[in-house]
């Protein structure tokens, strides 16, 4: 409502660093929304109804980084709303009314990265976080799920309204964070609940393994790290080993 944002030093400093006038050119910042912070303390900001997005560095220097015409080729940002920002200094912003998200490089191109007209649709995002790995997480409000995007472009839907698929169902997904093993969790607004997605890039450790392993005779639910790889009935060492060979980084 005051169309502005502020730095609170740890000893209690507090200093306007944007106000409405934006970049002070003729790019003005309306209804601030989203908002991330990267390694070299660089603030970045979406203005939900100046359908565009600030990065003000730690010298006070204000920029816009995107406007309304997002990647141009029609493909609109509109009602931007979460950001995230990676390691790399790239930026992540979702457009809430436009039904999409969007990367901004630091030399500034900027590409659509998903949007609704995907296998699985994607309505009103929200939330959008980042992991180590460079993979984007958003959720779709008004269709109750969440997405996966890689560095390469791959979509994924990793969530939708069924949940966990044991009666628990996700509704109105607003928030996502992801932690560095590559967990993702997300908050059901209108189901009242939180969930955790566990990644299949990351490590599990053999102890959780072991409790997947069957013998012979059956074959238990495939499960993120509890697969028959080999397709030889059952889940041992063997499917094990060849899931450790697919571990991505660290």
């Amino acid at each position: 409502g005051s169309h502005n944002a502020f730095k609170i030093t740890p000893n209690g400093v507090i200093t306007e660093i944007i106000d409405s006038t934006g970049d002070g050119e003729t790019n003005t910042l309306l209804e601030p929304y989203g908002m991330a912070v990267d390694d070299a303390g660089n603030v970045h900001i979406s203005g939900y109804r100046s359908h565009n997005a600030f990065k003000i560095t730690s010298a006070g220097v204000i920029t816009e980084i995107i406007d309304w015409r997002g990647a141009g080729l029609g493909n609109t940002l509109i009602f931007p709303y979460g950001m995230a920002v990676d390691d790399l200094g790239n930026v992540f912003v979702a457009g809430h009314y436009s039904d999409n998200a969007f990367k901004i490089t630091p030399d500034g191109e900027i590409t659509e990265i998903i949007e609704m007209h995907n296998r699985d649709v994607l309505k009103t995002p929200c939330g959008i976080t980042v992991d180590v790995m460079g993979n984007v997480y958003v959720v779709g409000l008004r269709s109750d799920n969440a997405f996966k995007i890689t560095p390469d472009g791959v979509v994924a839907e990793i969530i939708d309204a069924s949940g966990d698929g044991t009666g628990n169902s996700l509704s109105f997904p607003s928030g996502i964070a992801v932690d560095d093993l590559g967990n993702v969790y997300v908050t059901g607004w209108h189901s009242q609940n939180v969930f955790k997605i566990e990644s299949c890039d990351t490590l599990n450790h053999f102890a959780d393994f072991e409790a997947c392993l069957t013998g012979p005779e059956s074959l238990i639910a495939p499960g993120c790290h509890c697969l028959d790889d080999d397709a030889d009935g059952d889940v041992d060492l063997l499917d094990f080993a060849r899931f450790q060979r697919t571990f991505v980084g660290p």
